[in-house]
C-alpha cells in the first residue's frame, strides 16, 4: 500500500535476504508486504544498509528505514554507520518504562569500581545524582540485553564505548555497554548515539526529533545547572515543539535505547529461487531481523 512521501525502493529483508552464518533459525514469523512475492532488487546489500540514517538535516534529504530484531518484534531505527561492517539501531519505542534516573533524590553517591566508568585522570570521591555511570538505568539495561535478545543475538551487538559528562568534578568518563542510552543538549530538536569522543559528546549519529516515538525517554546527559535534574527527549504530539528538556532525577520515563550491531556476519541470499519459495507461504527469519519499507515522515 502506497503512503504520501513513502520513498518507493519496498520492502528490504535482513536475514531471511540477509543470514547470520552461525545462526539457527528463530521463531520470529514474518509476511510478505502485501502478500507480493519479492524480488532480488528489494533485497538490500551490507552496503545499502548502511546508507538509511535518521538525520533529516543530511542534504535536506530523508532517508530512513526500520528492522526487526530482537524478542516481542521490536523494532530499530537505522541510525547510521560509523564503520565498515558496524550498523548502529536506535530502538523505535521503548523497552522498559517507569524508570527512574536515580530514585535517591536526597545526597550525593560515593565512586564505586562497580560503575566500571574510566576518568582519564584519577576517580572522583563522589558524584550527583544525575550521573549516568551511577544510575540504575545501566542496569536496566544490562538485564535488558538477556531478556530482549538471545545469546545468539547478543553476539552479535558490539559494546560500545561513549563518553558523558561529570558536571561535579568538571570531568568526563567512558561506559562501555551493549545498550547505552543517547546524549543530548538541553532545547535542542535532536539527540545523538554512537560512539562520540571525550572532547566532542555531541559527535556520533544524529536522531532527528521526528524518530523520538510517543514516550518521554532519558537521555545519559546530566542537566549542567542543577544536580538533580538529569536530561530526557520530550516527543510533544506536534513534532515541531520535541525538544530536549531537563527532569528530576526520580521521575518516571521511558528506555529508548541504542545498539552497534555487527554485520561482519552477515552475507547476501542471491538464489532467486530462495527467495520465491522463503515468501510463498509464511516463513522464519535465520535471524529474527526485517527490514521495513523506509518511512518518510
Amino acid at each position: 500500500m502506497k503512503q504520501k512521501h513513502m520513498k518507493k525502493i519496498g520492502s528490504f529483508l535482513i536475514t531471511g535476504a540477509m543470514v547470520l552464518t552461525m545462526f539457527p533459525t528463530f521463531n520470529t514469523e514474518v509476511h510478505a508486504a502485501g502478500n507480493q512475492l519479492p524480488t532480488k532488487e528489494r533485497f538490500a546489500t551490507v552496503e545499502q544498509l548502511k546508507s538509511f540514517n535518521t538525520d533529516d538535516t543530511n542534504d535536506g534529504t530523508k532517508n530512513p528505514a526500520k528492522v526487526y530484531f530482537g524478542n516481542n518484534n521490536q523494532k530499530w531505527w537505522i541510525a547510521g554507520s560509523q564503520g565498515e561492517k558496524e550498523l548502529t539501531l536506535f530502538a523505535e519505542s521503548p523497552l522498559a518504562t517507569s524508570q527512574q534516573f536515580e530514585p535517591n533524590y536526597t545526597q550525593n553517591k560515593n565512586y564505586s569500581e562497580d560503575w566500571k566508568c574510566t576518568y582519564t585522570g584519577e576517580n572522583p570521591a563522589d558524584v550527583y545524582l544525575n550521573h549516568y555511570g551511577a544510575s540504575p538505568l545501566r542496569t536496566t539495561l544490562k538485564d535488558l540485553e538477556s531478556s530482549y535478545f538471545t545469546n545468539k543475538e547478543q553476539d552479535l551487538m558490539n559494546n560500545t564505548t561513549v563518553y558523558t559528562d561529570d558536571t561535579k568534578n568538571s570531568s568526563v568518563y567512558s561506559t562501555t555497554d551493549k545498550l547505552y542510552l543517547a546524549y543530548g543538549d538541553c532545547y535542542d530538536d535532536h539527540v545523538m548515539v554512537g560512539k562520540n569522543a571525550s572532547d566532542g559528546l555531541n559527535n556520533g549519529l544524529h536522531i532527528d526529533k521526528a524518530y523520538w516515538g510517543g514516550s518521554t525517554f532519558w537521555l545519559r546527559a546530566p542537566y549542567k545547572i542543577y544536580n538533580g535534574n538529569a536530561l530526557g527527549a520530550w516527543p510533544a504530539y506536534f513534532v515541531k515543539d520535541r525538544r530536549v528538556e531537563f527532569y528530576s532525577v526520580n521521575a518516571d520515563y521511558a528506555l529508548v535505547p541504542a545498539f552497534e550491531l555487527n554485520l561482519s556476519s552477515l552475507h547476501l541470499l542471491r538464489q532467486q529461487q530462495h527467495l520465491t519459495d522463503s515468501f510463498q507461504k509464511t516463513t522464519h527469519l535465520h535471524c529474527g531481523m526485517m527490514l521495513l519499507n523506509p518511512v518518510r515522515i
